[in-house]
């Protein structure tokens, strides 16, 4: 299962994405959930309480905390989720490489790169399933790697 979080403030943006991510992920034939927020100070709020994701999708721009600031905020716990980050401005390109991430896609191009994107973050989600195994107890999820995410 991959878990995705899509997190912007325009909501007929984050339907939009969400739309894509769907289309791909039932195109790769994987099981997935998209969850979506308004913001990061909502995520990271879910995040906190114990939610895991695979793969989050940022805008950059955002009110409350910035998608940048977030993505370096939540790299510290979770050091292998693949952030995306979907902007219409290209100004941030450089900037986002301090938190490495996966890609940055172009809103004005959200149509032609985001299905890309998601082809090849699918696989890389699906190459990290295989590597892994789950045990589970009464709270906690322990992966193979060594990182435990609480049940709520």
């Amino acid at each position: 299962m991959v878990y995705i979080a899509v997190c912007d403030d325009d909501g007929k943006l984050r339907e939009d994405i969400g739309n894509i991510v769907n289309k791909s992920c039932d195109r790769a034939g994987v099981l997935w959930k998209t969850e979506y927020f308004e913001g990061s100070v909502q995520l990271r709020d879910e995040l906190q309480g114990g939610a895991y994701f695979d793969i989050l999708l940022l805008d950059i721009e955002m009110p409350g905390m910035d998608g940048i600031t977030f993505a370096l905020d939540i790299k510290a716990f979770l050091t292998n989720v693949m952030i995306i980050f979907v902007s219409f401005y290209d100004k941030y390109v450089f900037k986002c490489f301090s938190v490495q991430p996966y890609y940055f896609v172009r809103k004005m191009e959200l149509e032609t790169e985001l299905p890309k994107v998601m082809d090849a973050a699918l696989q890389t989600a699906g190459r990290r399933e295989e590597k892994c195994f789950i045990v589970e107890n009464q709270r906690v999820l322990e992966h193979k790697n060594g990182t435990n995410y609480v049940d709520r």
